[in-house]
């Protein structure tokens, strides 16, 4: 199981938020027509130990000089809760014990500004990097290829979440990996792709595991009722 204080979690969430946009402008940031374009606008007042990225459905954000934990926000009006999913899949990891593929992940706090709800969630940080992940994936194919005589090509990787899956059988025990990816078919856990991976410790383990399928968005809302 993973080792957070949520109340240690929520001062950290209020400090940060505070450092990136004040406490007079939450409402600014989180009911602007993108955060990316009150990013932009506002970029030269976030102190630079803030480190923050996007994707298409949230925005992530975190005190670099730690790297310890990432807060999660989603964003543009998703109808999907992908942090909820994670929360959801992350705990379901722990009831199956395949919780050492995943990062750590808990709803932390709530905002409120008028009519609009902001849910914040933390992750576990891990470092993510799809070079790396995809340098290690054809160094596997040539080692395999040697080791069978056969000669190597000049084949490359995207980190696809097929890539994924032959990295984790060749780097990981069949047993532990079976136990994840039955895991993850069971509870329709996909875009595994590389970009949705991190390094704990050398390990890779999940770092987005929200996914998109709503096979899996049904049973988290039927878990939380």
């Amino acid at each position: 199981m993973a080792q957070y204080n949520i109340k240690e979690l929520r001062l950290e969430l209020k400090r940060l938020l505070n450092d990136l946009c004040g406490s007079a402008r939450f409402e600014q940031l989180f009911s602007s027509a993108t955060i990316w374009d009150w990013i932009k606008v506002h970029r030269k007042e976030i102190p630079d130990y803030i480190s923050f990225n996007f994707g298409m459905t949230r925005f992530v954000f975190w005190d670099n000089r730690y790297c310890e934990v990432v807060f999660k926000v989603l964003i543009n009006d998703c109808d999907i809760d992908y942090n909820a999913n994670e929360e959801f899949i992350y705990n379901k990891a722990c009831e199956y014990h395949v919780e050492k593929w995943f990062a750590w992940m808990v709803k932390v706090d709530s905002y409120e500004f008028g009519d609009n709800k902001i849910d914040f969630y933390a992750m576990e940080f891990c470092e993510s990097d799809c070079d790396e992940i995809t340098s290690e994936i054809e160094s596997r194919h040539r080692e395999e290829n040697e080791s069978n005589g056969v000669e190597s090509t000049e084949e490359s990787y995207d980190g696809s979440e097929e890539d994924m899956e032959y990295l984790m059988y060749s780097k990981y025990d069949q047993v532990s990996v079976d136990d994840l990816y039955n895991f993850l078919r069971e509870f329709h856990v996909n875009d595994t792709h590389c970009g949705n991976w991190g390094y704990k410790d050398g390990d890779l383990i999940l770092i987005d595991f929200g996914g998109y399928d709503r096979d899996l968005m049904a049973l988290a809302e039927e878990a939380a009722k």
